[in-house]
């Protein structure tokens, strides 16, 4: 938990669906997903309205900014929805003990993120099983082509990827990572096509097309993501470990185009296959300088 972080809620973050409920639900939000221009998320509309009282649901609702009207009719169709799937007063929902000894990965913040995407490299039980749930196997090293003459540690993990030249070093993390030569250790590169070298150390890289080229690197000592639009829009954004992406949600840090915020909004009428589509066909042409 956040060191800042001074009081908690209920929360329900985690979710085992069964056929019959996740094939009902698909049914009820069918409007929805064949429109693509609803955000819906778990916590206020989905276990909230099914958990809690009308009037506190609303309550609730009004602190997020949703009208009185908008969040009593999303309860109502709620009630519609458990009634029609459990006419008999069923249980919708409960917990499931794991107890005190399971294997717990949470990517649910950026340090968390940046942790167990390292944590993959580690010798430890735990680190094996994570490797054996992503389905890695022993190899660390698969479906890449990686320059002989290139140093490699031989924990690092490298999946995808065709590297020209350079030191993987330790508790280091590529995937889909296309680029001339790199010099990184402690990093984590995600769908990354640089046309130039890249180096850093401790730093996370998702998602990035640089098509700078020339012999100056492309840093990977903090956090960088490209946010890519239809239309050939593309945003850099850039962060750090150290920053707290609650706190910061609203400001413009240097050197981003927008706030955290701005950029979940302007995604938010977006078709997620177009962006997606723009993302491939810049990696893509990147990929062809190479």
């Amino acid at each position: 938990m956040p060191k800042n972080v001074k009081q908690v809620g209920t929360s329900l973050g985690s979710f085992s669906l069964s056929a019959a409920f996740m094939s009902s639900l698909l049914d009820e939000f069918a409007p929805e997903l064949v429109a693509k221009t609803a955000c819906l998320d778990s916590d206020p509309h989905f276990w909230m309205p099914v958990t809690l009282g009308r009037q506190d649901y609303l309550d609730v609702m009004s602190k997020k900014g949703t009208t009185e009207d908008e969040a009593g009719a999303h309860f109502d169709r709620m009630a519609a929805f458990r009634a029609k799937f459990a006419p008999g007063g069923e249980a919708l929902l409960g917990c499931v003990d794991v107890g005190q000894t399971a294997y717990w990965w949470d990517y649910g913040r950026l340090e968390l993120y940046m942790n167990n995407s390292l944590f993959v490299t580690a010798a430890s039980a735990s680190a094996h099983a994570l490797r054996r749930f992503l389905r890695l196997g022993d190899g660390r090293q698969q479906l890449s082509e990686i320059a002989a003459a290139a140093e490699v540690d031989a924990g690092a993990v490298i999946l995808n990827s065709k590297v020209g030249g350079g030191r993987i070093g330790p508790n280091s993390v590529l995937v889909n990572v296309n680029a001339p030569s790199v010099d990184v250790e402690g990093c984590v590169l995600i769908n990354v096509t640089s046309t130039r070298p890249i180096k850093g150390r401790g730093g996370l890289l998702y998602n990035v097309v640089d098509e700078a080229g020339g012999l100056e690197p492309l840093t990977c000592d903090a956090v960088r993501a490209d946010v890519f639009m239809p239309g050939g829009i593309k945003h850099v954004m850039h962060s750090s470990l150290a920053t707290d992406g609650g706190t910061a949600w609203k400001v413009t840090l240097d050197g981003n185009p927008h706030s955290f915020e701005g950029i979940y909004k302007a995604n938010q009428p977006l078709d997620v296959q177009e962006c997606t589509a723009a993302a491939d066909a810049a990696h893509k042409q990147a990929k062809a300088k190479l």
